[in-house]
């Protein structure tokens, strides 16, 4: 750090996004506010994506485990940082997180929005309160023996819910929306939202076969990355939306 830049921002704040998408990258973080908390600098951060957010569990099944995301938040707030979390997929305090839709997403396109499961629901609940628009919430069928999600059950929507969003935190592989999209049938018009695009093995490729258009952030390096291998008129129904405001 120049010592010129430290010094022109320490009487104010100095605001910071990032998106640790890996464990090497949440080091580099830790260190940075270390070393500006050792300097007194106030800091406003907005983590754009927080490594180890989906491992918030203390036991699954016969396993004690790490819960990484608490780890994560204690490490964030040992600093004394203003913190905010973009739709985070473990539980944080409501005045830390934020499920703000992209603004340019035309919700006016959508009569119905379908949550995975109640978890969704409780995530964007706030955020999708001020749309006068009917939701529902699909439940979830697993087999037995395996655990494994194996379909979705969505209720059943009247004939004028004929265009839908799906609305989520994070896709990975995409099974959970490939299934709830084949509930829906072929008779709804289905659009995706999800504000963290992990995409595993260029999930879009195979989602955008269920799905009209796909919506996700730039929170991750991967929706663009995964974009340009598409062909071109998946390309044009794969929308990224900008969440950073410090230009990269």
């Amino acid at each position: 750090f120049e010592k010129t830049l430290i010094d022109a921002v320490s009487s104010n704040v100095l605001h910071i996004e990032a998106s640790c998408y890996t464990p090497e990258l949440l080091h580099v973080l830790d260190q940075i506010l270390y070393f500006l908390k050792k300097r007194y600098i106030n800091v406003a951060l907005k983590v754009q994506y927080m490594y180890g957010a989906r491992s918030d569990k203390d036991e699954s099944e016969e396993f004690y485990t790490c819960n990484v995301s608490s780890l994560s938040l204690e490490l964030f707030d040992s600093f004394g940082v203003s913190t905010k979390y973009l739709a985070p997929h473990c539980s944080i305090n409501s005045d830390k997180v934020d499920f703000t839709l992209p603004v340019n997403l035309n919700m006016s396109k959508y009569n119905c929005i379908l949550f995975p499961d109640k978890s969704a629901n409780l995530r964007y609940k706030k955020t999708t309160d001020g749309f006068n628009y009917p939701y529902i919430i699909a439940s979830k069928k697993r087999d037995q023996d395996s655990g494994k999600i194996v379909s979705y059950d969505v209720p059943e929507l009247s004939s004028s819910h004929n265009r839908v969003l799906v609305i989520d935190d994070l896709c990975d592989y995409g099974t959970t929306f490939k299934l709830l999209a084949e509930d829906l049938g072929d008779n709804v018009k289905k659009d995706l939202f999800i504000h963290h695009g992990v995409f595993t093995e260029n999930a879009p490729s195979r989602l955008l076969e269920y799905y009209d258009n796909i919506h996700v952030t730039n929170s991750l390096p991967f929706p663009e990355m995964y974009k340009e291998q598409l062909p071109k008129e998946q390309q044009d129904r794969l929308h990224i939306h900008n969440v950073w405001s410090i230009e990269k």
